[in-house]
């Protein structure tokens, strides 16, 4: 999961889990915060445990220290706690479905403070207190929330590791985008089929026939055109960026290597494409409302069955406007606009998340950065009298500008939204007044 989703699901996850405790467990603020601390404690030491123990396989591998039985001292000159086995995160996380967890965190703080003498009455064991699903929910909550973020092997020196992970999301992204093709084939496909049903059933019919007046005749000819002109801007930008793909991935998709220098060279390759990717969304979504608005005005003015009446013996009668038909197109039509959307918010959220690591760790080395983090001195941690709080010293994150919203195609939208129900609302008067006449009220 990338850095920017760990951010907001950290942000709903704690809103839920202040939610939980108010509403469930029956306590008050300063009754539940150090029960909470020692989960968040819990979950810190074992993320200090499991980085430690790699740090000695590491060593270990490399002939650096001896394979033998781990002792305290092995973690704490690597700055963790050697803990046991009860007290581990992942074992409480995998108690089975029913288990007191009160009664297993009590044992593991109990567990600690034996093993570590300056613990000892230090830690919270007031878990009986809490409804068991509370604490189930709780620890999965605080599971994801103190998880590893990626600047954090960087701070410990495992620039491989961030270098990997960026390696993935490359492969990922090659692999989103190969599928963008055969996505936007398929929406295609459906419109071309939403287009020649409406010309041959519509206007081959009902103008063709002249069961039409001319000016709505006008009215659908021009909504028709607007619909084709959308379509051949859209085909324009669709080859550009089809192309571009393939010129992409025949360049960098195969066996992408992890090295600084391809990562930034494959992003950046990327920039113009994600910006492309971005604007054919909104071509797409255009286009499926000119369809789905020729539609509507052809099941509008389609004449009604009875058209015919009055007519000669042996005249030509127009084929009945099969609305049925017509609305199941246009939600096929959708459900392809739909999946090629999503292919393309696939591939260039990807992107952003390469990017957002890259501009924020450029060197794959750890550095400040304002809102995220720093790395601070014991003498500035002093200055600040000792505050453990991350926001004294990280500052707080320029605002970032969302690329991914037009404002004003936005307003036009509203716009033309706003039209379509001023329209509609003077139809449905017409007709109320109508049903009224007939009911003589």
């Amino acid at each position: 999961m990338s850095a920017l989703q760990n951010i907001s699901k950290i942000e709903d996850s704690l809103w839920e889990a202040a939610d939980q405790l108010r509403a469930n467990s029956k306590l008050t603020s300063s009754e539940y915060c150090m029960p909470v601390l020692g989960v968040i404690f819990l979950r810190h030491a074992t993320n200090r445990y499991q980085a430690a123990l790699q740090a000695i396989q590491a060593d270990q591998a490399a002939g650096k220290m001896p394979k033998r039985p781990l002792v305290k001292g092995d973690f704490i000159k690597r700055r963790a706690l050697m803990l046991p086995a009860i007290a581990r995160y992942d074992h409480l996380l995998k108690l089975p479905s029913g288990a007191n967890l009160g009664a297993a965190l009590v044992e593991a703080m109990n567990a600690i403070e034996a093993d570590f003498e300056p613990l000892a009455n230090q830690l919270p064991k007031d878990y009986d207190r809490f409804d068991n699903k509370l604490l189930e929910d709780l620890l999965r909550n605080f599971d994801f929330v103190v998880a590893n973020p990626p600047f954090n092997w960087l701070y410990r020196g495992q620039r491989e590791r961030f270098l990997g992970l960026v390696d993935e999301y490359l492969g990922r992204l090659g692999s989103e985008a190969s599928e963008v093709a055969p996505a936007l084939t398929r929406f295609e496909t459906q419109l071309t089929a939403c287009r020649e049903s409406l010309v041959s059933a519509f206007i081959d019919n009902a103008i063709g026939l002249g069961t039409l007046r001319s000016e709505k005749q006008k009215v659908f000819a021009d909504a028709m055109a607007e619909w084709a002109e959308a379509a051949n801007a859209y085909l324009i930008d669709r080859t550009a960026l089809v192309d571009g793909l393939t010129a992409y991935l025949k360049k960098f998709a195969v066996s992408p290597a992890p090295t600084l220098k391809h990562q930034h060279a494959a992003r950046q390759a990327f920039d113009p494409l994600a910006a492309a990717e971005r604007g054919l969304v909104k071509q797409i979504d255009l286009l499926y409302k000119l369809a789905a608005r020729a539609a509507q005005l052809a099941t509008d003015l389609s004449p009604s069955p009875l058209a015919g009446e009055g007519r000669g013996e042996g005249a030509q009668l127009p084929a009945p406007f099969d609305r049925r038909a017509t609305s199941k197109l246009i939600k096929q039509l959708d459900a392809e606009r739909k999946a090629a959307v999503e292919q393309l918010k696939a591939a260039t959220y990807l992107h952003r998340q390469i990017a957002w690591l890259q501009d924020r760790f450029p060197k794959a080395e750890m550095q400040d950065v304002p809102g995220l983090c720093k790395v601070v001195s014991r003498a500035e941690i002093e200055v600040a009298d000792w505050s453990l709080t991350s926001g004294r010293y990280v500052g707080v994150a320029p605002a970032e500008v969302d690329e991914d919203f037009d404002f004003e195609q936005t307003l036009r939208d509203i716009h033309a939204e706003l039209a379509d129900l001023n329209c509609d609302a003077v139809e449905l008067a017409a007709r109320i007044q109508e049903n009224f006449e007939e009911l003589g009220v």
